[in-house]
């Protein structure tokens, strides 16, 4: 039986949700920190500082905060303690960020010396001092970190602050992957000390299959992460890294887990859904097969529709079923084919849901497609109805389906 290809190569659900996929992503890329080295050219405007923290760019009072980081760049570390001291005194909390940022880039561990004996002044100046240290010393930020976030007062979850949401944190990540899973893992494992990390924390730091491997490799660095977590319960660093590398290399996290099974314990293993290995797979009809026969029984619609759904080509698809034993997953693939082809072609989905060896599902079938079809074109699917070949029932079915339709179609 010919099967006709699609003018559709992804069906618009699953494109929709590859896309929402991608946007943390792409969000991230966005806003990606500039580091100590990084050089904004502004318009009508000489270079940035480079000690500048970019989100000073973006609000509405940026070039007033450029205009103060102009004014400190030939500063020696001495006079940014003067300033940061003066400006204590009389209130002046506007002149902080700029000083700090300055000091940090001349002598960080001096400048967060001075912080740690001003802790009502840290909120003023932490995320974009910390930023540039973390850019510009990276091992030296990692160590204070761990050793002072936990004494702070830290605000809310929603806080820019809080850990993995942090600047300092994220710049770190973009620095030093495994230093920022370093510092992650000792200040998240068993306190309170910044929420669980996410997907979301990590998805824009592995871009591929070597970044994952570089996580997995710190979190088997640290057994006693493991340790502390209670049995049954996950170690949400590494549900965050399982769910990224399924979604690049689900095979390559299989290996992974089978080799390390403590871990992906701790790592709430759950397999990778059937849709996700179909798209990474090269082969897809292999993959498409493998699918349906490991799938239950009350999966089979489900992942049949997904597969069928996600194939770009039904001449593939077409041929692929045609090489499928009979039985229930070739019903239920025929079942999906159907319906998917009868938005191109009601007639032939016809053809193929006639091959659906289940009385009942057949029946199903043809109602769904034959409904749908005199929905979109009444008179052609009436003109088809003598020649179906249907019983007097099935006739009489359609009738009352062309019955309750609105007529004539609008």
């Amino acid at each position: 039986m010919k099967t006709r290809p699609t003018l559709q190569a992804i069906s618009s659900g699953a494109f929709a949700g590859l896309l929402i996929a991608a946007l943390p992503l792409w969000k991230q890329q966005q806003r990606m920190p500039v580091t100590a080295t990084s050089s904004l050219v502004l318009a009508g405007r000489a270079e940035q500082p480079r000690f500048l923290p970019s989100s000073w760019a973006n609000v509405g009072d940026g070039a007033r905060e450029i205009q103060k980081a102009e004014s400190v760049k030939d500063f020696t570390a001495v006079e940014c303690r003067k300033r940061m001291d003066a400006a204590v005194a009389d209130g002046r909390k506007d002149l902080l960020r700029a000083h700090m940022c300055r000091w940090t880039e001349l002598d960080a561990r001096e400048a967060f010396a001075w912080l740690d004996e001003h802790l009502a002044h840290w909120m003023d100046v932490l995320p974009d001092a910390g930023s540039v240290w973390a850019a510009a010393d990276p091992p030296a930020c990692a160590d204070w970190m761990e050793q002072n976030w936990i004494n702070l007062d830290l605000p809310d979850k929603h806080d820019p602050t809080f850990l993995t949401s942090s600047p300092i944190w994220r710049c770190l990540l973009q620095k030093d992957l495994r230093l920022a899973i370093r510092v992650a893992g000792n200040l998240s494992a068993d306190s309170p000390v910044g929420p669980p990390l996410s997907r979301k924390d990590l998805r824009h730091a592995i871009r591929s299959l070597a970044d994952a491997q570089t996580i997995a490799a710190e979190v088997l660095a640290h057994p006693e992460w493991l340790g502390r977590i209670e049995p049954g319960k996950p170690l949400f660093l590494l549900v965050a890294l399982r769910e990224c590398w399924q979604e690049i290399d689900p095979d390559g996290w299989d290996r992974w887990a089978a080799a390390h099974p403590e871990a992906a314990e701790k790592s709430d293993n759950q397999p990778v859904h059937p849709g996700i290995k179909f798209l990474r797979s090269p082969d897809r009809a292999a993959a498409a097969t493998e699918a349906l026969q490991s799938a239950p029984a009350e999966k089979l619609e489900e992942i049949s529709a997904s597969i069928v759904r996600l194939w770009d080509d039904l001449e593939a698809t077409g041929q692929w079923l045609n090489a499928q034993p009979d039985g229930p997953a070739k019903n239920a693939a025929a079942q999906a084919y159907a319906l998917e082809s009868a938005k191109e072609d009601p007639n032939a989905a016809m053809h193929w849901a006639n091959a659906i060896s289940d009385a009942s599902s057949r029946a199903r079938t043809q109602r769904r497609i034959f409904t749908a079809w005199h929905d979109a074109d009444p008179a052609a699917a009436s003109a088809w109805l003598p020649q179906s070949g249907w019983s007097n029932s099935q006739i009489q079915t359609a009738g009352a389906i062309m019955a309750a339709a609105p007529w004539p179609k609008q």
